[in-house]
């Protein structure tokens, strides 16, 4: 017995055609990231509206997918990310060296 190829489903039947018949899935940040590189290679100015129109959907909807996406389920306040510098800066951190702070409420641990 072989194996399918990447896509292909037992009946051999590549799987997007076979879904091509559910309902459209929500652009997930893999595809927002995706657009927003051709965008960018086309020369096309990449901003929050342009992004949400090539994806179909609203611009609120784009920002509640990427918040709702965050392990903490909301956006960083200036103050947060000021206290985060600000305690680099400050002789409390003299034993953190060569170290990266994320202060983006978890985007980066995906």
């Amino acid at each position: 017995m072989s194996a399918n190829a990447p896509g292909q489903t037992a009946a051999g039947t590549p799987l997007r055609r076979q879904l091509a018949g559910a309902a459209p899935a929500r652009p997930t940040a893999l595809d927002a990231l995706r657009e927003a590189q051709r965008m960018f290679q086309a020369g096309q100015r990449v901003d929050m509206q342009s992004l949400a129109k090539k994806l179909g959907v609203s611009p609120e909807e784009q920002l509640a997918g990427f918040l709702g996406g965050l392990l903490q389920g909301r956006a960083q306040t200036a103050d947060e990310i000021a206290r985060a510098a600000l305690f680099l800066c400050s002789d409390q951190s003299s034993a953190i060296t060569g170290q990266a702070i994320n202060v983006d409420g978890g985007a980066a641990f995906f």
